[in-house]
């Protein structure tokens, strides 16, 4: 049967209830965004206007805020934003409510050595692909640090890394090679950060799989192919044994863990050092006369027409200058800006003022496991490459970085003249 029609009446009481509806989703919806988002947040900025933080020096609106932080971090100037707090601030500035950065020796010691501070969780936990398999550069807990360091330490040892040196010789002669072939004319513009950085990446492939990446010879990323070579006991097999349960019955390091642990070799390793090696050259170019000086310490090391192959045990303890310049270029340009993020576990005072517990504190230094690795290979690269050649600036390039893994060039190529001593 029919329907009849409703009544304007019935109509407008049903629009009614809709539009009461729809306001009482909306007011539950404003209600949790204001139980669960805004209140929480005026708590916790009524908070930090009272917290101790506030009394460190710099701006107030990192006290409270940590987006200018955020905004340097995701710009690759975390770097520059510490140095020119700190440049007018002081030694100790604040960087974000939670997080202090100090460049005091005394200060730093204490956290570093004296007192060993703990890693700061706010930071490590965030290079954890499994919380609760940590890399060593991750870890937080110093015992089970401790642990891992021992083991992955044990395989940079001086006289293992000196083993390594024919292999890093081999690279470095691919890369010797080749920029010969590239000054046949007399003098080539070569982009040396690329050639350096794929010299850092061959040897930490030839060390760490047994097995060179081939960059140094091609700007195509090669997989590596099979090797046809007998097996080596690279860095890679030492992990794979550590791992061996059967070899060692209760070991903590596990087959994930080794795959963890080399791509942080792979990435962080041959980055580092590679822009240690490149900022080095470059800042030996920017002043001739300690270049000069250099060649003079070199030749009386190897004199010219000295067949003799670079030999750390031979050259590093007599090469005090060639040292100097690698540590003053480390000092002025760090691979690690800010230093290794250490945590408060108890409220602490530093240079004066109230530091409240779980405080990230940025010290200005940081210590390498792999050490006499880099230094090896720093060694081996610049002396053979400085036997050889001559480099001459090229003027009106950018030199500014970022801070990434490490902190790098911010353009991605720079230029050096190249031509044969």
């Amino acid at each position: 049967m029919p329907q009849p029609p409703r009544s304007p009446t019935d109509s407008g009481s049903m629009q009614d209830k809709s539009a009461s509806t729809r306001d009482g989703c909306t007011n539950i919806i404003w209600t949790l965004l204001l139980v669960g988002y805004v209140i929480p947040k005026i708590f916790l900025y009524i908070q930090r206007l009272f917290s101790p933080i506030l009394r460190i020096p710099g701006p107030w609106v990192h006290k409270l805020t940590f987006l200018p932080l955020k905004v340097a971090i995701a710009k690759g100037e975390s770097h520059y934003f510490t140095v020119n707090l700190h440049k007018q601030y002081g030694p100790i500035v604040a960087l974000s409510p939670t997080m202090i950065s100090v460049a005091d020796a005394g200060e730093i010691k204490r956290i570093n050595q004296i007192e060993d501070w703990p890693r700061s969780e706010a930071v490590y936990g965030n290079f954890r692909q499994d919380p609760q398999r940590p890399t060593l550069l991750a870890f937080t807990d110093k015992k089970a640090y401790s642990q891992r360091q021992r083991l992955v330490s044990s395989m940079f040892g001086l006289r293992y890394v000196r083993s390594m040196q024919p292999l890093m010789l081999n690279c470095i002669s691919v890369l010797m090679e080749e920029l010969e072939t590239r000054r046949r004319s007399g003098t080539a513009t070569v982009d040396m950060q690329h050639m350096i950085q794929s010299l850092a990446a061959d040897i930490i492939g030839v060390t760490t799989f047994g097995q060179t990446f081939d960059l140094t010879v091609t700007k195509r990323r090669a997989l590596i192919a099979n090797c046809k070579e007998p097996p080596r006991e690279d860095l890679l097999q030492k992990m794979v044994e550590a791992a061996d349960q059967d070899n060692h019955p209760g070991s903590t390091f596990r087959s994930s863990d080794v795959q963890d642990e080399v791509v942080v070799l792979l990435i962080a390793g041959s980055e580092a050092t590679a822009n240690a090696e490149l900022f080095t050259l470059i800042n030996l170019l920017r002043n001739m006369q300690k270049l000069a000086t250099l060649y003079e310490e070199i030749d009386r090391r190897y004199p010219k027409g000295d067949d003799r192959q670079t030999d750390c045990d031979y050259s590093m303890p007599g090469m005090t200058y060639l040292q100097a310049c690698i540590d003053e270029t480390m000092r002025l340009v760090p691979g690690q800006a800010t230093g290794s993020p250490r945590e408060s576990l108890k409220d602490e005072t530093l240079l004066g003022y109230s530091v409240p517990k779980g405080t990230t504190v940025f010290p200005t230094t940081r210590v390498c496991i792999g050490k006499h690795f880099a230094a090896q290979e720093m060694h081996l690269s610049l002396m053979s490459l400085l036997r050889k050649f001559r480099f001459k600036y090229i003027p009106g390039q950018d030199e500014s970085t970022v801070f990434r893994i490490a902190q790098q060039m911010r353009g991605s190529r720079y230029m050096m003249k190249v031509s044969l001593r």
